[in-house]
């Protein structure tokens, strides 16, 4: 009789989003031997503490709390820390461990020129990365790309207060999918940064214009309202479509505003229900439906250009986004 196989996971960065990958990594229907880690290690107390607050279910899974990375393998690697300081992070762990998967939070790192220079090294180490940006995972939004199949179409998102520095990526690589093609152009109407919710990190209000190569155009605009729900409309020649996410809405209407009907069963899956399913392929079939890290700087290089050009105006000398 063979042995079970046991999955090797590593998470770095021990926050609310790691957390969240935690919780997905237990739903597994796999053996899995997680290894967390966090600069500071404070932050062990509070994840056990928090796993046995939300009594999470460890059957076939262990956990361990590093201190160091060094001389281990890994099926999976997910790097939720902050951006600021995860090339060195990421560089460190494939450097000093066998890595054959790795999964990066976004924004993946602040510096342009940090992006072919890992590529660079995930290529040397035969390591398969993505980015994740979960919109393209959604059945509703692969629904959509069947219905705007061979349409020519525009976008644009729009709301209140929604962190639109730091999200932009989301519906950048959402357009991407929808529409593959490669940006040409950037123009930037945004307020002065003001200090993000997360501390140390910037945000803007007003909007940013991507023109791409099809002379199809994506809009971004954030408001400093209250109340006021995130909004996607794609406009082709002959339909316009709203989606409210938070809502799970998504409506047709004519070009008179008439609607025509509602899509009720429109959904946005929850990220923790979702990243089971992502992780499961990643381990078992090394392929996943996220973006590939490699595909995704074709669309993260001018963003970052253009942000590090909006920033210097300012007198930063970096792009303080996470």
């Amino acid at each position: 009789m063979s042995k079970k196989k046991i999955y090797n996971v590593l998470i770095y960065g021990c926050g609310n989003i790691g957390y969240r990958h935690l919780q997905a990594i237990l739903k597994l229907n796999l053996s899995v031997s997680i290894c967390l880690y966090d600069i500071n290690i404070k932050k062990y107390a509070e994840y056990k503490k928090q796993i046995l607050k939300d009594n999470l279910n460890l059957n076939s899974k262990s956990i361990y709390y590093l201190n160091d990375i060094k001389n281990y393998y890994f099926d999976l690697f997910i790097c939720s820390s902050l951006a600021k300081n995860r090339y060195d992070q990421i560089r460190y762990v494939i450097l000093n461990n066998s890595v054959r998967n790795i999964l990066i939070e976004k924004i993946p790192f602040q510096k342009v020129t940090e992006y072919k220079k890992i590529n660079k090294l995930f290529k040397i180490k035969t390591i398969k990365a993505w980015v994740n940006c979960p919109n393209r995972t959604f059945n509703s939004y692969k629904n959509l790309k069947n219905i705007l199949k061979n349409k020519d179409f525009n976008m644009k998102v729009s709301g209140s207060n929604w962190n639109l520095l730091s999200n932009s990526i989301h519906y950048i690589d959402l357009f991407n999918y929808l529409k593959k093609s490669n940006i040409i152009q950037i123009n930037n109407n945004l307020n002065k940064p003001v200090n993000s919710k997360r501390k140390g990190f910037k945000e803007a209000h007003g909007g940013i214009d991507f023109i791409f190569s099809k002379k199809n155009y994506l809009k971004l605009e954030s408001y400093n309202n209250k109340n006021i729900p995130i909004k996607i409309e794609i406009f082709s020649k002959n339909i316009y479509l709203i989606i409210f996410e938070q809502h799970n809405q998504m409506y047709f209407q004519n070009m008179n505003n008439k609607i025509i009907y509602s899509l009720k069963d429109f959904q946005i899956e929850y990220q923790s229900n979702l990243t089971n399913k992502i992780y499961y392929n990643i381990l078992i079939n090394q392929k996943c439906s996220l973006i590939e890290f490699s595909e995704s700087i074709n669309y993260l290089e001018p963003f970052l250009k253009n942000l590090k050009k909006y920033f210097k105006k300012f007198n930063y000398n970096n792009i303080p986004i996470t």
